[in-house]
């Protein structure tokens, strides 16, 4: 069952790895070709800042195999990428602004947050200075969402007078 304050993300029982292998023997999916939140909090798998952990945390080397696919992820719509930033939950998730509980918003359940965009932006400009074969991808990539991040956040600033946490994924 499903506890309603578990993170949809799995953050709060995501494991302490001790190396890369752990890492990929405990959350690759080789059929899906991603790392992915496997557990009795989660759907069986989902494509959200878990699966992108390893890029965040800068875990993966530069010709990881791993790193073109996940490049894909943040850059497609259908997932995490809108013209505002990174949303924390895909559309096609179950779970995507479903709220935690009657009177518990869902924080993490797609709205833009800073502090993953954050950690998302500085892992591109890791992997697009690496000279890795995904270089060129990342630095595009980089270019892009800084620049919807900065647009956003600046809009709502002179609309509201506030900078905020999260964004809303969809104004």
């Amino acid at each position: 069952e499903l506890n309603p304050k578990t993170l949809t993300s799995g953050l709060d029982d995501y494991p302490r790895l001790e190396d890369d292998d752990e890492l990929r023997e405990l959350h690759f999916d080789s059929a899906a070709g991603v790392f992915a939140d496997f557990g009795n909090h989660s759907e069986a798998v989902k494509l959200e800042w878990v699966t992108l952990f390893p890029l965040l945390m800068k875990l993966l080397n530069a010709d990881a195999p791993e790193l073109p696919k996940m490049l894909e992820i943040i850059r497609s719509e259908e997932h995490l990428w809108t013209p505002y930033g990174l949303r924390s939950l895909g559309r096609s998730s179950s779970m995507y602004l479903q709220r935690n509980t009657e009177h518990d918003a869902p924080y993490w359940r797609g709205p833009i947050w800073i502090n993953i965009n954050y950690l998302a932006l500085r892992a591109l400009h890791h992997y697009a200075q690496s000279g890795g074969s995904a270089a060129p991808t990342a630095r595009e990539i980089y270019t892009e969402l800084r620049s919807n991040l900065m647009r956003n956040i600046m809009q709502q600033y002179y609309a509201t007078g506030y900078l905020w946490e999260q964004y809303d994924d969809s104004t």
